[in-house]
């Protein structure tokens, strides 16, 4: 599930790997996602968030309120923007070339094909192989058979597009519940 809300999503402000922590009513977002779990009956064992404070305060809240231990796995961590962090969304087609805009919307209209490179940031190959590398590494953890990842948007989709299991795309406040099958390699 993405991260619950922050002060820059509320204004449509570029996180990437930078950015706020939740705001107070993205704590209340968390407590109903952990809400929404409770009545899935899933009985999840484990929290794992991506090491950014959005999502592991998501994280925290939710395993606070469903009393199971939570971690990090910096592998979740969103997509890196580069310069484009801390920038208003109304701004790229001002500020950056038509080809950062396609980058951008290109996650948008589901094909996730992106590039950020050219600004310091990430490209999709490096996003994928991230997540898939975490993907790959829940079958080590056998003892736990229900987790709940933490991370962003644009990194889970990627990751859901990876599996085959996109469209639709997940949004900010979904919970959805995959079961677990290895990437084919």
């Amino acid at each position: 599930m993405p991260h619950a809300l922050t002060a820059w999503n509320r204004i449509n402000r570029i996180q990437g790997k930078s950015g706020p922590p939740l705001d107070d009513r993205g704590v209340i977002e968390a407590r109903g996602k952990a809400a929404i779990i409770t009545e899935l009956k899933l009985g999840p064992q484990l929290v794992i968030a991506s090491g950014l404070p959005r999502s592991d305060d998501t994280a925290r809240t939710i395993a606070m309120v469903l009393r199971i231990p939570w971690q990090t796995d910096e592998r979740l961590q969103e997509c890196c923007f580069g310069s484009l962090e801390g920038c208003f969304e109304a701004e790229l087609v001002k500020r950056y070339s038509s080809e950062t805009v396609r980058s951008w919307e290109n996650y948008h209209n589901g094909t996730f094909r992106y590039d950020f490179r050219s600004m310091d940031g990430e490209d999709d190959a490096a996003v994928r192989s991230r997540h898939l590398s975490l993907w790959r590494d829940l079958a080590t953890i056998t003892e736990v058979p229900t987790i709940i990842l933490v991370g962003h948007g644009r990194g889970l989709n990627t990751l859901l597009h990876a599996l085959g299991l996109t469209p639709p795309l997940l949004k900010r406040g979904d919970v959805r519940v995959i079961p677990y099958a290895p990437p084919d390699a």
